[in-house]
């Protein structure tokens, strides 16, 4: 089914974050109790399960390495990158390079992307989900056209 849902929590002050307790149940049993790290678009980050990395590694790797801009985004996705693991307590650490990245302050919103889940400061993803959502249905138009 995938990640679902928006859920507000509070970073510690070592950049430690609970996951939500739905986003988890989410997470197929088969998976290490892990996710990676890296920028995400629009100002968020971007955590994928390893089976969901495996994937979007494997898309990457089929670009054409010869072009400038998909070196220049590997080069950026990749050295961002980091596996966290989730403790015992249900919490991961996002590291300060990533926090800055994605301006992260104290409040956070997890974002169920269907096979990932962002991570934004919520007073960024606030805005954000206003704005894009004035277009809702002209976005459902391009989404949902149907291409043979």
């Amino acid at each position: 089914m995938g990640f679902l849902g928006s859920y507000q929590h509070t970073l510690d002050p070592k950049g430690r974050v609970f996951i939500p307790k739905k986003i988890l149940a989410q997470v197929a049993p088969n998976e290490p109790r892990q996710f990676t790290i890296t920028r995400g678009f629009e100002r968020c980050l971007t955590l994928f399960t390893q089976s969901a990395w495996d994937v979007h590694v494997s898309l990457i790797q089929k670009q054409a390495q010869g072009e400038k801009q998909v070196r220049d985004f590997k080069r950026i996705l990749f050295s961002l990158a980091v596996t966290q693991p989730i403790d015992s307590s249900g919490r991961i650490l996002i590291p300060e390079n990533l926090r800055q990245q994605a301006g992260l302050r104290r409040e956070v919103m997890f974002v169920g992307m269907e096979d990932t889940v962002e991570v934004w400061d919520a007073e960024t993803w606030k805005s954000y989900s206003t704005e894009v959502s004035s277009d809702f249905e002209k976005q459902g138009e391009k989404v949902f056209q149907w291409k043979p």
